[in-house]
């Protein structure tokens, strides 16, 4: 058998103090869960519960985005302009150089060919010539001139060819001529003669006609390597005769003494030979 309590019968669970506190609790929630879901505005705006707040305290904070800096632009460059050139100057035509005119040659006064024994008349000239003469004949070959009829010199005596020039005297007009074989015969003026200004050595073979320019007063060495007969004779540019300057058979070498005069003409006798005059001192 069933013992029972001694205490009076039990109340219902709502009576009974903490049903009471559940009931209004459940009431609040009730009124809450109605409030905000009839204004939402007002319940996302109302407190957060403590949960949400633990989250939100316990959850790290975002690091917030920096947007990068908008983008220097370059700037445009300036173009540089281009630098227009210098007209290129047209040169000047350089000047054809005057030719330097040729003397003209003095026509000769006679010049004549010819073959065997000759005699050659001509006008007789105020200055001296300069003969140009050769032979090709074997035998005996002479020369001589005359002023008129009187003899006047001896131009060339050899035997066989000869080659050479030699000195005629003013006035002469006449040239007889010994030969076997042909010849050649041409008379200019002294200007045709071998010009020399004694700044340095000449040297000739065989007869020839000097014209020589500041030699006045003044020596020179001559030498001769020929056999024969070998003279130089001094002679003005009028045809005055000057002096005898060397006068030797065979090989010679000597200083001479020079006239004073200037220019001076120098003939030169040496058959076959070769002959050196040094610079003028």
């Amino acid at each position: 058998m069933a013992t029972t309590s001694p205490t009076g019968p039990r109340k219902p669970w709502w009576k009974k103090r903490w049903g009471i506190a559940a009931v209004a609790v459940g009431v609040i929630l009730a009124l809450g869960a109605i409030g905000s879901t009839r204004n939402p505005e007002a319940a996302s705006s109302a407190s957060p519960s403590p949960s949400a707040m633990v989250a939100a305290v316990s959850a790290e904070p975002t690091p917030a985005v920096t947007a990068p800096p908008a983008a220097t632009a370059e700037p445009t460059p300036t173009a540089v302009p281009t630098p227009t050139p210098a007209p290129t100057p047209t040169p000047k035509p350089t000047p054809a150089p005057t030719p330097t005119p040729k003397p003209t040659p003095v026509p000769p006064v006679l010049s004549q060919t010819g073959r065997g024994d000759k005699v050659l008349k001509f006008a007789a000239q105020d200055g001296p010539l300069v003969a140009r003469i050769a032979n090709k004949g074997g035998s005996n070959f002479a020369v001589i001139s005359y002023t008129g009829s009187t003899y006047n010199d001896l131009l060339a005596n050899v035997i066989g060819a000869y080659s050479g020039r030699v000195y005629v005297e003013p006035g002469v007009n006449l040239l007889k001529i010994t030969s076997s074989g042909s010849w050649t015969v041409e008379l200019r003026p002294i200007s045709s003669a071998t010009a020399w200004d004694g700044k340095s050595a000449l040297t000739g073979k065989g007869d020839s006609v000097i014209l020589l320019t500041g030699g006045s007063f003044s020596t020179t060495t001559i030498t001769n390597k020929g056999t024969d007969n070998f003279g130089v004779i001094a002679h003005g540019v009028d045809g005055d005769y000057l002096d005898l300057l060397v006068n030797v058979i065979g090989a010679y070498r000597g200083e001479v003494l020079l006239p004073s005069d200037d220019p001076v003409v120098l003939s030169v006798q040496d058959v076959g030979g070769t002959w050196t005059m040094s610079a003028v001192q």
